[in-house]
């Protein structure tokens, strides 16, 4: 739900990306003023969802120990088995999951610091001359956007890998 969430963000914030490029000089006050109120958007989302990323990755890192102790103790050696076949089919989408989270980070790392790189240069030159003179980096941050929306696909679809593993049959 919070990737979910933060996907129809991060499309909102290059909406007004878009506006804002495209904004002339007696509408630009307001692309900016719109585009910095859905950065500030996108901003809390990702920290919803580095929040619940961390809550995971320490919750499921302790379920997996506790599931792995629990299978040792099995006398039945085919009830050992099957716990730990499936305990491995688990933790392998729990990793890939981890590992989407990271990448999903990682490339929201980069793109984070070239629209905040943005919000303060037209913060404080939200005229038309700023605008033109940031218009190849308004380009850029745009582009850079196709990544971040990849890797929050990538997360989503392994959070479902994950939950419908767990979900029971």
């Amino acid at each position: 739900e919070l990737l979910e969430r933060s996907d129809r963000q991060a499309a909102e914030l290059e909406r007004s990306l878009s506006a804002l490029q495209a904004a002339d000089a007696a509408h630009l006050r307001a692309a900016f003023i719109d585009f910095d109120r859905q950065l500030q958007r996108m901003r809390k989302a990702v920290l919803d969802v580095q929040s619940q990323s961390s809550d995971l990755k320490a919750r499921g890192g302790k379920y997996l120990a506790v599931w792995e102790q629990q299978a040792g103790r099995l006398a039945n050696p085919d009830l050992q088995q099957m716990s730990r076949e499936r305990q491995a089919e688990v933790r392998e989408k729990f990793f890939r999951l981890l590992a989407g989270m990271d990448r999903l980070a990682s490339v929201y790392a980069s793109y984070e610091k070239d629209l905040t790189d943005l919000q303060v240069f037209l913060g404080n030159d939200t005229t038309r001359i700023g605008s033109d003179m940031a218009r190849p980096h308004l380009a850029k941050v745009r582009e850079d956007a196709f990544p971040v929306r990849e890797a929050m696909g990538v997360a989503r679809q392994r959070v479902g890998e994950l939950s419908l593993a767990l979900t029971p049959k």
